[in-house]
């Protein structure tokens, strides 16, 4: 899973974030040739041994029933903030955060500026850099009016310099 992490002087406390998640995440995924969520690739059906995740599994005859979390029917879910993705968010296989009114200087000026780290697990040569710094200056430009003169981006490939691995 790529995550791109987004830090920026401005203040965001105004700004729809929505977009910049959604355009981000959409850049990254198919730049890199990384799915974006993993809903189209549930194809394969589980073996009958392999573990589900928490939220899907049921209180088996065998357990406790005061060992699992009960849930309070009084109680509503809780509100998200501005800052917080909807939960559809976390099954994006692209990791997006975005700080803001976060302290930079850019060329001894504290004009708009932002630093971006984006790290992946393979998908990174010097053509894919080019196009993911473009799309992403791009982005900040439109939404946070951040000039791509203003912007640095450190792209992090944790895959590189070994050697690959035969696939069984």
């Amino acid at each position: 899973m790529p995550a791109l992490e987004i830090s920026t002087n401005v203040k965001i406390d105004e700004v729809h974030l929505e977009p910049i998640f959604s355009q981000a995440s959409d850049a990254v995924a198919s730049i890199i040739g990384r799915p974006k969520n993993v809903r189209g690739n549930r194809t394969k059906k589980r073996s009958p041994g392999t573990l589900r995740p928490v939220a899907a599994r049921r209180a088996e005859p065998s357990e406790p029933t005061d060992a699992l979390p009960q849930a309070d029917a009084r109680r509503s879910p809780p509100s998200l903030s501005s800052h917080e993705a909807p939960v559809v968010a976390a099954l994006k296989m692209v990791m997006v955060v975005l700080k803001g009114s976060v302290p930079i200087s850019f060329t001894g000026t504290e004009d708009p500026a932002a630093f971006a780290q984006l790290i992946s697990m393979g998908g990174i040569n010097s053509v894919v850099k080019r196009k993911l710094i473009k799309s992403l200056g791009d982005i900040l430009q439109t939404h946070l009016s951040i000039p791509p003169t203003r912007f640095f981006c450190h792209v992090i490939d944790t895959t590189a310099g070994r050697p690959p691995r035969p696939k069984l």
